[in-house]
């Protein structure tokens, strides 16, 4: 299944990430562009990461499309 994932790059978005990734799950993350992508190893190739916001209709469009499910971990800052 296609999943998209907000938070990704946060403390808990890592382990929903790898957790996800390791059951079998597509992803469609989040980044914001100074979120710190690093550490995701091999599971990085295998994520699609989308530039986006909270707040911006256009890219939470982007990052669903597809999807069957979504896991929303994202916070305000």
């Amino acid at each position: 299944m296609r999943v998209a994932v907000t938070g990704a790059t946060g403390f808990i978005g890592r382990y929903i990430v790898r957790e996800l990734n390791d059951a079998g799950h597509e992803l469609s993350c989040w980044y914001r562009p100074e979120s710190d992508r690093s550490g995701f190893g091999e599971v990085d190739e295998r994520i699609e990461w989308r530039e986006g916001a909270r707040g911006d209709p256009a890219s939470a469009r982007a990052l669903v499309a597809g999807c069957a499910g979504v896991v929303h971990s994202a916070v305000h800052h």
